[in-house]
Order: C-alpha cells, then structure tokens, then sequence
C-alpha cells in the first residue's frame, strides 16, 4: 500500500524522482525479508561431527550444531588465541596465534533431498610427533580446511570427509547429520 500511495502521489505531483523512492523501497523490502520465492521459511538443524582416530580408537570428538534456514548462509565460529612463545630467556615474547572452529555452510531442499554446501576450518595444537628429533619436540599447529557440497537425507549422518592426518599417524573424520524442523 505504501508503494501505490507513493506513485500515486508521484503521478498527481509530477515528481518522478518519488517513484524512484518507491521502486527503491519496494526491492529494500524484498531483500531484507527472508522468505523463499515458493513459499514459507524451512529450517533446519544441523550438527557436524568432528572425530579423531588413532588407528581404529576414537580419541577424540567434538560436535557443532546450528540451526539453518533454507537458502541462507550461515557461520559458526569458535577458538581462541593462543600464545606461542618465541624465544624462552628470561623475558619471553610471545606470538598469539588464532585456533579453534570456523563453520560456513548453505542447505538447501531440492527434490525431497537436501544439499548442504559448507566449508570447514579447524586448527589446533598437535601431540608433538615420537622422534628423537629437537625439531619433532616443537609445537605444530595442525590445519585442516575443506569445502564441500554433500547430498543428505534428513535425519541421516553422512560421512563428509575423512583425512590422515599429517603431523601423525592419526585419522579425521567429518560427518554431518540435517533434520528438517517441524
């Protein structure tokens, strides 16, 4: 009604800089409202699932779970800085170092499946590797990041990714599992 209000008022006055304005909030209105172009909002949860192996043992699991609209994008981040010391005389200096979670990731529903497109950054401090080696005995940051479409069945965990791991003789795995919310 607003818009119509305003070409009117443009037309009777002969401004047509207001239907300009009218145009311009009418395409603000439609980005802002986050609605798809078929029908009302879906929502989604999603939880990834980060485990670590030592050969065939689980060592270590972390999860992150979000809640996702259908279409949107959506980011989840966690960590922290960590000092890392640079020189060890009496007066130390240290180099801060960010760590720790970054989540970016779409879902979408097409064709009664879903199609989650993400990207995954995790970093951490490594167990220093077993060598005899002074070098092997220094703090190693460990890095994975991938980006990945998946096609999941809601309510499914799916294996996304799974990688060695470079500074050791461990296994990542990354699994995701999408419910569509009632």
């Amino acid at each position: 009604m607003k818009k119509i209000g305003l070409v009117l008022l443009a037309i009777l006055l002969g401004f047509g800089s207001l239907t300009k304005i009218a145009a311009q909030d009418s395409d603000t209105a439609k980005k802002e409202e986050p609605r798809r172009k078929d029908g009302p909002l879906i929502g989604y949860r999603v939880e990834f699932v980060l485990s670590e192996f030592d050969g065939e043992r689980k060592i270590n699991s972390r999860k992150y779970s979000m809640l996702l609209q259908d279409g949107l994008r959506n980011k989840l981040r966690i960590g922290g800085r960590v000092p890392l010391a640079l020189s060890s005389t009496n007066n130390p200096q240290f180099q801060y170092v960010d760590m720790g979670m970054n989540i970016d990731c779409t879902i979408q529903e097409h064709e009664g499946r879903l199609q989650l497109e993400s990207t995954i950054d995790s970093s951490g401090i490594s167990r220093p590797m077993a060598q005899e080696d002074a070098v092997a005995s220094k703090t190693v940051i460990r890095q994975f990041r991938t980006e990945v479409n998946t096609i999941l069945e809601s309510g499914k965990l799916t294996p996304m990714v799974t990688m060695d791991d470079p500074t050791g003789k461990g296994q990542f795995q990354l699994e995701v599992t999408a419910t569509k919310l009632k």
